[in-house]
């Protein structure tokens, strides 16, 4: 297969990208070895993307921005789609747990959050369910209480596995909450875990 052509923008996209990585690996104390672990490429791959002999995708770009923690469009400001926008921020978020409620893949992780909070924790969705997508994490703050439609983590205490589902309100002692489409009620004793879902991370 023929290589590809370095077109100046190519040759753009490197260079910002060589001059934020020479920027910020002292600060970060980062060695190219690490970036290339990172990439799960080679250090010479490292190299060739830094020095525009290889041209850089959309994905290779964004696991530069997570590693260097700068947006993907400080590399390529054509990434101007919403995820990318300036009101998002990577951020470290630990990962308490899993919908199956086995051990999370990472108990650390950098996330590009649309609603910034330092109060916020990860759980991460390790299978597909019927609301949320395999690999994505919910975000969760937990000095903030559900409100009436609100979407919500929810463990009952005679299960195991944690749900997703929607808090509409309570009455008479109980809450109410909509789980598959279905509202059922459930005394405060009854459950064993309950939190308000701020947003969510998709893959």
């Amino acid at each position: 297969m023929a290589k590809r052509i370095i077109l100046k923008e190519d040759r753009e996209k490197a260079a910002r990208l060589k001059a934020i990585y020479e920027s910020k690996k002292k600060e970060l104390g980062l060695k190219q070895e690490d970036a290339a672990k990172h990439l799960k490429v080679t250090q010479s791959a490292v190299s060739q993307f830094l020095n525009a002999i290889v041209p850089l995708n959309t994905d290779t770009i964004l696991k530069f921005a997570e590693l260097l923690e700068v947006k993907p469009s400080d590399v390529d400001p054509g990434l101007s789609e919403k995820r990318f926008q300036a009101k998002e921020m990577l951020q470290p978020v630990p990962i308490i747990g899993t919908i199956s409620n086995k051990q999370p893949s990472d108990y650390y992780k950098k996330l590009w959050l649309k609603k910034p909070d330092y109060h916020a924790i990860g759980f991460e969705i390790d299978e597909d369910t019927i609301d949320y997508q395999k690999n994505s994490y919910l975000i969760l703050t937990l000095n903030k209480k559900p409100t009436k439609n609100s979407n919500v983590l929810i463990r009952l205490k005679k299960r195991s596995r944690f749900q997703t589902g929607k808090y509409l309100g309570s009455e008479e002692d109980h809450l109410k909450i909509d789980l598959n489409g279905v509202m059922q009620r459930f005394a405060p004793a009854d459950i064993s875990y309950l939190a308000r879902i701020n947003e969510v991370v998709r893959p």
